[in-house]
């Protein structure tokens, strides 16, 4: 991940996007932080897609505030960061894929509740989809 990073960082600089370079060296510094904090456990895939998964949340918590606050501009740059940092999960399972799979999971196991259902998803699914998604179609299943 972090050989893509630096790679995207360069294609970046080469085109002069600097909304897109800020947003990747952002990230890089968050996983170098990661790093430092446990200099003997290497991080797996999982761990990166789980860092940017939580970068992805912090920003759209800052959009809800933009919104709220009507600042047009702050709006527009947290989208692009969002839509930056999209790029670098794996492929995003829509709502459909994952009213079949919860359904196909509730046929499999009908007497079990949200915290199996969300178990079964981060096992099997873990950085392919939106937890508050789930959530709440696992609820109404």
């Amino acid at each position: 991940m972090k050989e893509l990073l630096k790679e995207q960082m360069k294609l970046a600089m080469k085109a002069s996007d600097k909304p897109r370079l800020a947003t990747i060296r952002s990230l890089m510094s968050v996983i170098q932080y990661q790093e430092m904090e446990s200099p003997d456990v290497a991080l797996t895939s999982s761990d990166y897609t789980g860092l940017v998964q939580r970068e992805i949340k912090k920003l759209r918590e800052g959009l809800e505030y933009a919104e709220k606050a009507a600042r047009i501009d702050e709006i527009a740059a947290l989208n692009q960061e969002i839509e930056t940092l999209n790029t670098f999960l794996p492929r995003q399972l829509s709502e459909s894929d994952l009213t079949g799979i919860l359904g196909e999971f509730r046929q499999q196991h009908p007497n079990t509740g949200l915290s199996e259902a969300m178990k079964y998803l981060k096992e099997n699914y873990g950085g392919q989809y939106d937890g508050k998604v789930a959530s709440s179609l696992i609820k109404s299943l």
